[in-house]
């Protein structure tokens, strides 16, 4: 699965505008010509998070043990 594609703070912040403006996920999805699904991920982490800057994920990158790798061979 490849890395998908992250949206400008503008294009963000225009579809919370939106949303407060009683605009249906569908209009919007229509207006900036993105997915419904998109809509509502973006809107639903504003709701949460109160801000619709990108977050780092959570929690620090797990680190393997020195040695060989444990899915390789030999």
């Amino acid at each position: 699965m490849g890395k998908t594609k992250e949206h400008s703070k503008a294009i963000r912040d225009k579809l919370v505008e939106g949303h407060k403006a009683d605009k249906g996920y569908k209009t919007l999805s229509k207006e900036l010509d993105l997915p419904v699904s998109t809509i509502g991920s973006i809107i639903q982490k504003w709701k949460v998070y109160g801000t619709t800057v990108n977050l780092p994920r959570p929690g620090q990158p797990r680190a393997w043990p020195s040695g060989p790798h444990p899915r390789e061979d030999g």
